[in-house]
Formats: structure tokens, C-alpha cells, sequence
């Protein structure tokens, strides 16, 4: 339920669901994941950490828990861990390299080199021609 009302932007309801399927479930990793994503659509940055660090305890190869850790990472400006995060879980799912293409939380990183190489493909300019 939570991940349909995502789909259609209702954040608050739900995190409400998600927290509902957790009061039933606390070892719900995926709960715990997509509870992560919901609290990044509302700003709520470190409450995402921490929840895709609660899913990552219980399943540390849930891809979607380390893609949400990389949207939170990202919106905090914290570029090496957003990076780490989002290459991890590229390897657990191809299908994030793409999501990564498009999800608005990576906007701030759309023209930074590492984030273009991960993602796109790109091959970074040499160590001499970045230091300029």
C-alpha cells in the first residue's frame, strides 16, 4: 500500500503505511527500505539514512534500501557517500543506473564527473586535466 500512495506523491500516507506494515513486522526490511525513500520525498534526510540503515541490518544486499541511502546521501550533499551507496547498488540491480539517470534526488551531481562515470558511462578526465 505504501509504495502505490508513493507512486502517486502522497509522502505522508505513505510513511504512515509503512510505519503500519513495520508495527507488524519489524524485521520487514523492504518496509524499512521504502520507509527510507518516503522520508526522502519529504525532506526528511537523516530519518532516511537511518531507516535504509535499519533495512541494510536486515538485508544488506536490498538494493532499493542502498539506492535510497545514495537520494538521502545526495540531498545532504555528502557526494562520497552517495557515490559509495549508489555504486553498491547498481551491482545488486543494474536497473538503479537508469533509475539514477532520471530520480531528481542526483540533480545536484547530473554534471559532476564521478556521478556521470557511475552512471552514464563516462570516462573521467584525466587526474591532471581535473586539477586544471
Amino acid at each position: 500500500r505504501g509504495a502505490a500512495l508513493e507512486r502517486l506523491g502522497r509522502y505522508e500516507d505513505a510513511l504512515e503505511a509503512h510505519e503500519k506494515a513495520l508495527g507488524l513486522d519489524s524485521n520487514y526490511a523492504l518496509a524499512w527500505a521504502n520507509k527510507g525513500e518516503a522520508l526522502v520525498n519529504l525532506d526528511r534526510h537523516e530519518e532516511a539514512l537511518s531507516a535504509c540503515e535499519e533495512a541494510l541490518k536486515l538485508d544488506s544486499k536490498l538494493a532499493i534500501a542502498w539506492f535510497n541511502k545514495a537520494c538521502a546521501h545526495s540531498k545532504l550533499g555528502q557526494k562520497p557517500e552517495m557515490l559509495d551507496a549508489l555504486k553498491r547498488a547498481i551491482e545488486l540491480d543494474p536497473k538503479n543506473k537508469e533509475d539514477a539517470k532520471t530520480d531528481s534526488a542526483f540533480e545536484p551531481y547530473r554534471d559532476d564527473p564521478d556521478f556521470r562515470a557511475l552512471v552514464f558511462g563516462e570516462d573521467l578526465p584525466s587526474k591532471e586535466t581535473r586539477q586544471g
